[in-house]
């Protein structure tokens, strides 16, 4: 229970930290100029753990669409990488970056100076230092969007374009705390907006009269005096939801 407490932080830490790299790196990756430069390409997530033999196998499974034997030492899988990409002008996106050992990256440099003129190292990170160990001056920092077109995207996702602002207050309100916390992050924001879609209709697709009556039989209505209507406040209840 433990490791899937700490594996939900970590997810929710990724989605609502102000990046989209990886979004930006697939846009890169799949454009059709890209396509037709590079000769090979390669994507290749890093986990936490840098095993440089597992990394160059996976680059190479990913080069050749070719499962590589577990068998293989790293000098054989290096031979076999030499042999696919030697000459070759290729595209390498390394995703999500967290190792700061200098060594191991370099290790890994050692493996992949073998491509034509032209090759590159796509790579992206939440971390400053790892871009200075992999030797980035300037690396290039993506920005949140701006407060007023965050909440005009949560909106149109939520509450459908231009149906915001007749919505229930209170829902606006709520909509808008959830955008803050957001930070500017449009995949967050794209994932909590339709949630929200969803939920609202959800409730309004709802069978009202069932629902009421079913409050009504669990006793959530409260009447403030005896001569109000059950039904008629569980519509009000309902409304306000």
């Amino acid at each position: 229970m433990i490791g899937r407490e700490k594996d939900k932080e970590k997810m929710i830490e990724s989605l609502l930290n102000p990046t989209g790299k990886t979004a930006l790196a697939q846009l890169v990756y799949n454009d059709e100029k890209v396509k037709n430069y590079f000769e090979r390409k390669m994507w290749q997530c890093i986990s936490e753990e840098f095993d440089l033999k597992l990394l160059v196998k996976k680059i190479l499974e990913c080069g050749t669409n070719n499962e590589v034997p577990n068998l293989l030492g790293l000098e054989q899988l290096h031979i076999r990488l030499k042999e696919n990409l030697e000459g070759k002008r290729y595209l390498l996106v390394l995703d999500d970056v967290w190792n700061e050992d200098q060594k191991k990256w370099d290790d890994l440099k050692a493996y992949l100076l073998m491509g034509a003129p032209g090759s590159k190292i796509l790579f992206t990170t939440r971390s400053t230092r790892v871009a200075l160990v992999m030797g980035v001056d300037s690396p290039y920092v993506l920005q949140g969007l701006a407060d007023n077109e965050a909440w005009d995207l949560f909106d149109k996702l939520a509450f459908g374009e231009g149906h915001g602002v007749v919505m229930n207050p209170n829902l606006i309100k709520i909509g808008k705390e959830m955008v803050k916390k957001c930070k500017g992050v449009p995949l967050a924001i794209r994932s909590l907006g339709s949630l929200m879609h969803l939920k609202t209709k959800e409730i309004h697709e709802f069978d009202k009269e069932t629902l009421i009556r079913l409050w009504i039989a669990q006793r959530y209505i409260v009447c403030s005096s005896k001569d109000d209507d059950l039904e008629d406040i569980g519509d009000q209840y309902f409304n306000e939801l």
